[in-house]
């Protein structure tokens, strides 16, 4: 699945430098806040590797990459304890997506033990437009 803001001329964004890493979660936690949510997820522009369709077939970093087209490398990919795990669904295949857990507490849910505020998960692509869950997508377009 290509992630695109196509009218804008925009894509899913992706971490250029490990700096920028941390930001995506940390300004999301104040949106969160703002809408008194406990838990939301970042949706990045990052998607599975055809050549590693399930766990195990590829390490954990090297599972995805960078959907921009400019972006390259693995800077950015900081997993949760299991994952990337590939789970199949009949309906919608192997999770070929990501997003980052976002936390109200800024470290940790009771809704996902073990799993940190801006850990990544993989999840089937599908997933990012149904479900209850509070979303929000991260988009950026290459200065002109």
């Amino acid at each position: 699945m290509v992630h695109s803001n196509e009218p804008y001329g925009a894509t899913m964004f992706c971490h250029v430098l490990a700096l920028e890493i941390p930001m995506f979660p940390e300004m999301a936690t104040k949106l969160v806040h703002q809408n008194g949510f406990d838990q939301a997820s970042v949706w990045i522009g990052a998607k599975r590797k055809a050549a590693c369709p399930r766990v195990h077939v590829c390490p954990a970093k090297d599972t995805f990459e960078w959907t921009d087209g400019q972006t390259t490398g693995t800077d950015g990919f900081g997993w949760s304890l299991g994952q990337p795990d590939g789970v199949w669904s009949n309906t919608w295949g192997h999770q070929g997506c990501c997003h980052q857990f976002v936390f109200s507490s800024g470290s940790t849910s009771p809704t996902w033990p073990g799993i940190f505020h801006g850990q990544l998960d993989d999840q089937h692509c599908l997933e990012q437009w149904t479900g209850s869950n509070n979303k929000m997508y991260a988009c950026g377009k290459l200065a002109t």
